[in-house]
């Protein structure tokens, strides 16, 4: 399934463009989740119709994505499978004044030598990054379309071996000498609309297949690119699929005629070892081909400082053609002019001392502040009057004690009593 502009993927991704280049697709989104705008990128259902090329896909996809961030690659967050068709979503980049991609920059014109020589040592370090993460990682497919500057001149790698993930190599080498398919675009499809690669860039090793590729067919990638920021052309003006790829088999690459001095005498050498037909030939990795462009750039700006030497005659294409291999080393810088000694400056007059500031008039002393008049003491308190004494409280009357209580009478004994007679009654006779 594809998207239009103005439609919602899964969601959460509103597309706002839509960029085509033969079986590649890439949305423009604005991510509704994170609240910025990304990419996803994709290619046409044809390409990705067998569960073989998907899976080669999705594992570049993974690759890219472990590759994290750097300053001179373009970061892939993570591979989504959408409608049953893999994604990648990917960074934005920010459209520069001169469009987004290395291709687009170039058809504005070919850029200074300084400026090519920063772009290409941005290419250099990006995908020496890429070695140091993963030294078995090789990308497959450099190309000015796989280039992207930023609006700040940053220069960052791109789509990391998804075309090669669906390259069908056998059908390549099939086009050999009868093809005949012309070469309009840098992308070549087959008539089933199948990717078949980027001819003016492929490595003959990976046109012939006889060896595994590695860091080293990326090198013969990024010489291609050399020659085309420096010469404004492709490699070989072939314009037919089969004998371009014939020449990378065979022909050995020329100077062109009207190629600038600097170019000829300082990157051409670089160049030409780049794009050796034998790996073992080649700049060995990104790091030597690095400083290798960095010396180049040294001594351009070398040049640049002392005026130069503009008259060194250019190799021409057809004496370069002829010089067999090893390639020559390239001819020494010439020595920069000493630079005229600068005339002394005459010192300065000397300053004029400043007029002495008058010293200020004495401040008056203040007057004494008088002292302050004697509080007087306090009136003493009078001491209170004496509390009279209270009177004595009279004694009372004594209680009168009273009276003895009378004995009573005593008890008389029963042997000393008088006898009691009994009181007389009737006597009863006869008792």
């Amino acid at each position: 399934m594809e998207w239009p502009v103005g439609g919602l993927i899964e969601g959460r991704f509103e597309v706002f463009d839509v960029k085509r280049e033969g079986s590649s697709i890439l949305y423009v989104c604005y991510d509704h989740q994170q609240h910025g705008p990304v990419a996803l990128r994709t290619y046409t259902d044809r390409a990705l119709a067998s569960p073989l090329t998907r899976g080669r896909f999705v594992e570049n996809a993974n690759a890219w994505r472990r590759l994290g961030a750097h300053e001179h690659i373009t970061r892939a967050f993570e591979v989504r499978e959408i409608e049953g068709k893999p994604h990648v979503l990917v960074e934005f980049i920010d459209p520069s004044p001169g469009g987004t991609t290395l291709r687009r920059r170039l058809a504005g014109g070919l850029p200074p030598l300084t400026l090519l020589l920063d772009w290409a040592l941005h290419l250099c370090r990006g995908m020496d990054y890429v070695a140091y993460i993963d030294p078995g990682f090789y990308h497959g497919d450099l190309r000015p379309e796989n280039l992207m500057v930023t609006r700040e001149g940053v220069l960052k790698i791109t789509d990391f071996g998804l075309l090669r993930s669906l390259v069908d190599f056998d059908a390549v080498r099939a086009l050999d000498i009868a093809s005949g398919t012309p070469l309009t675009s840098a992308v070549v499809e087959s008539p089933e609309g199948l990717p078949l690669g980027s001819p003016p860039y492929l490595a003959p090793e990976r046109i012939k297949g006889n060896v595994t590729p590695d860091a080293r067919s990326d090198v013969y990638s990024a010489g291609c690119i050399l020659y085309e920021m420096a010469f404004g052309q492709w490699l070989f003006p072939e314009p037919r699929v089969d004998r371009f790829l014939e020449k990378h088999l065979t022909e050995e690459p020329t100077l062109p005629a009207d190629a600038p001095d600097q170019v000829a005498r300082l990157l051409w050498p670089v160049m030409r070892r780049c794009l050796a037909k034998a790996p073992a030939d080649r700049i060995p990795d990104f790091a030597t081909l690095a400083a290798e462009l960095e010396r180049v750039r040294e001594a351009v700006i070398a040049e640049m400082a002392s005026g130069g030497d503009s008259e060194a005659p250019a190799e021409t294409g057809e004496e370069k053609a002829s010089e067999p291999e090893p390639m020559p080393t390239p001819e020494p810088v010439p020595e920069l002019e000493p630079v005229p000694e600068l005339e002394p400056v005459p010192e300065p007059e000397p300053v004029p001392e400043p007029e002495p500031v008058p010293e200020p008039e004495p401040v008056p002393e203040p007057e004494p502040v008088p002292e302050p008049e004697p509080v007087p003491e306090p009136e003493p308190v009078p001491e209170p009057e004496p509390v009279p004494e209270p009177e004595p409280v009279p004694e009372p009357e004594p209680v009168p004690e009273p009276e003895a209580e009378r004995e009573p009478e005593p008890v008389l004994e029963p042997d000393t009593a008088e006898a009691v007679a009994p009181p007389a009654g009737p006597t009863i006779e006869g008792a």
